[in-house]
């Protein structure tokens, strides 16, 4: 998952980053300004547009590294004398010791260079931008849309225009976009993201400057839910271990709807499911879910059940049942929602319209009225699943937005299928969040792997089980060693680093002493690093380290708690070829890599017995 922080979350932890010594406000505008250098060629003539505040800082840092590189540049004012103050003023005086000028124009159309240039940069607006365009600004703006495929413009952390926490402004627009830091709402939703174009996070290096900023009441409401790491299944699982969800569902005219929830469970993996229905239709039910036990409804719940699903294919009365319950369809009733909200281990899966019954407010016409409305009604223990385009996941006021799928799946039983899926991962032990997460990507997912188009329900149902076999390509064998000192334990980290590609993550378990950080220096030693950099984090949170492999990141989680990771924004410090090993990790994320491997220590005698897994272990007999 990746973090999305608002303005005000950014700036906090700019403030912080500064505030503890390690770094000044302008060296954060250097790290700033080489990140967007970096997306920009050699040797293209570049006009830079510089605002009157900090963006205009990193604009005029921007220009006068790409002089540096002997480019064609020219920097352009939004007015014709610009009083540039604190940073800004310092990048101003460094481009003119560096022989650089700054023009002006009203309307840049007219200039015959700015009517032929291949390339402007957007320093007019950044983080602070509360404001619609006018005057100048909106000119270069007017202009750029005028030049639009004729032209890139870079801009520097959102196009001017945007408002970072705003998801629907469309006033501007980019060719592609260096996002300062963490992803900000505008750089993460639809319509606004499409106005980002292509988006590249440069890292400014915060996390390593204030690790943890969980002490200081940073915990970021939003998440991109971006990928998803299956369950773990032993060797040994039987179909009791895996689940048995029961479906209330289907009547006369709707039998499909029991159907396709059936499929969906089945296909997420439950082991049992029971379609508990209507006499009418018991038997055209069961005849097209073979896999599945189909019964005339009595009023009882089958014994052993682990999950109950009600409402697909009309049917309204909710059974009397205390354990984990999924709700969709006819069964959201008006009014009801923050009844079921406050039930624990509850979920539901409203549309748009039955969201708007459910909860009796307006339908949403916009992203942020989305977003403003799933998380006024996140207050207690259960789940919400407002479904739709770019559907959210909220609880206890944290939103989870899912950044798979695409227009196909408006199409009657999609739903039904999701409600399923969301029952059967439920089933499997994952918390009610993780099952309704979870179930939504691999839902998307499913549908973009088929590609953009109509499809239909049992269409994804095909492609489900080829998802999850891919996920699951890499299912490992547990391997067991002795290691009677320090240095077996540092050879066996040698040993696996060989065995690990390029982004790989590795999780340690095991108690004080049992030998984590020596296995640590063993791993760097095996991608070709300096095993004496190899300290222990436990006080530091997070070390980084060099190999000609890649980086290494190494965190300990023991002070931070297992909740503390999502404060972090890995996915944004650590790129997909870079290596992750996790002291004190529990069996949650969000990990950032597809490759996610463990290695539990424990004292055994005078040695330590490590126990691993290694997906697609080339040692596997």
């Amino acid at each position: 998952m990746i973090p999305i922080l608002t303005a005000e979350e950014m700036r906090t932890l700019e403030r912080l980053a500064i505030e503890s010594g390690r770094v000044s406000s302008l060296e954060l505008q250097e790290m700033s300004a080489k990140g967007a250098v970096a997306l920009i060629p050699e040797g293209v003539r570049v006009d830079v547009v510089a605002g009157p505040g900090n963006n205009g800082g990193d604009a005029l840092a921007v220009a006068r590294l790409l002089s540096e590189r002997w480019q064609d540049v020219r920097v352009w004012a939004l007015s014709p004398d610009p009083a540039w103050t604190g940073d800004a003023g310092i990048q101003h005086q460094q481009w003119l010791a560096a022989g650089g000028e700054v023009g002006f124009t009203d309307d840049p159309s007219a200039e015959p260079r700015l009517r032929e240039s291949a390339w402007f940069v957007d320093g007019m607006f950044g983080l602070s931008a509360n404001r619609s365009l006018t005057g100048v600004a909106k000119a270069w703006a007017d202009h750029w849309k005028y030049r639009k495929g004729h032209c890139e413009i870079l801009a520097l952390d959102q196009p001017s225009g945007l408002h970072p926490d705003d998801p629907d402004c469309l006033e501007s627009y980019a060719t592609r976009t260096a996002c300062f830091g963490y992803r900000k709402l505008c750089h993460t939703l639809m319509p606004a993201r499409a106005a980002c174009g292509e988006i590249t996070v440069v890292d400014l290096g915060i996390i390593y400057f204030n690790p943890a900023p969980r002490t200081h009441g940073i915990v970021p409401r939003h998440w991109l839910v971006n990928k998803i790491q299956p369950g773990y299944h032993p060797w040994n699982a039987h179909k009791g271990d895996k689940g048995h969800v029961a479906i209330r569902a289907g009547s006369l005219g709707m039998s499909g709807a029991a159907v396709l929830a059936a499929l969906g469970a089945l296909r997420a993996g439950a082991g049992l499911v029971t379609v508990l229905t209507d006499a009418d239709v018991r038997a055209e039910i069961a005849c097209q879910v073979p896999e599945a036990m189909v019964r005339t409804w009595e009023g009882v719940i089958p014994e052993n059940t682990d999950v109950l699903l009600v409402g697909p294919g009309g049917v309204t009365e909710i059974p009397e049942w205390k354990g984990p319950l999924v709700l969709d369809a006819s069964a959201l009733k008006d009014g009801e929602g923050s009844m079921w909200m406050a039930r624990p281990d509850t979920i539901l899966t409203p549309h748009p319209g039955e969201f708007s019954r459910l909860f009796r407010l307006p339908k949403a016409e916009t992203t942020r009225a989305r977003l403003n409305q799933s998380w006024s009604v996140a207050k207690g223990p259960g789940v919400l699943l407002l479904k739709g385009a770019q559907s959210i996941t909220a609880e206890d006021g944290y939103l989870y937005i899912n950044d798979s799928g695409h227009w196909g799946l408006a199409t009657g039983g999609t739903g039904d299928f999701l409600a399923g899926m969301v029952a059967g991962l439920r089933a499997q032990v994952l918390s009610p969040r993780a099952a309704t997460i979870n179930a939504t990507w691999l839902h998307g997912k499913s549908a973009d792997r088929l590609g953009p188009g109509p499809l239909l329900p049992r269409d994804l149902a095909e492609e489900l089980p080829k998802l999850l076999r891919d996920l699951y390509a890499g299912a490992a064998r547990m391997r067991t060693r002795y290691l009677s000192d320090d240095l077996a334990m540092e050879h066996l980290g040698e040993e696996l680093a060989k065995l690990t590609p390029r982004g790989g993550t590795w999780l340690l378990r095991g108690e004080l002493g049992a030998g984590k950080t020596t296995w640590a220096r063993g791993f760097v030693i095996g991608l070709g690093g300096n095993g004496d950099d190899v300290a222990s984090p436990t006080y530091a949170v997070l070390h980084r380290y060099e190999t000609p492999r890649g980086k290494v990141f190494h965190l300990d989680l023991y002070r931070l708690g297992e909740t503390g990771i999502w404060t972090l924004g890995l996915e944004e410090q650590v790129m997909e070829d870079d290596f992750l090993v996790v002291e004190w990790a529990g069996s949650k994320g969000p990990w950032p890599t597809g490759w996610v491997s463990t290695l539990s220590l424990e004292t055994k005698d005078e040695g330590r017995l490590a126990k691993w897994t290694v997906p697609d272990d080339p040692l596997r007999s």
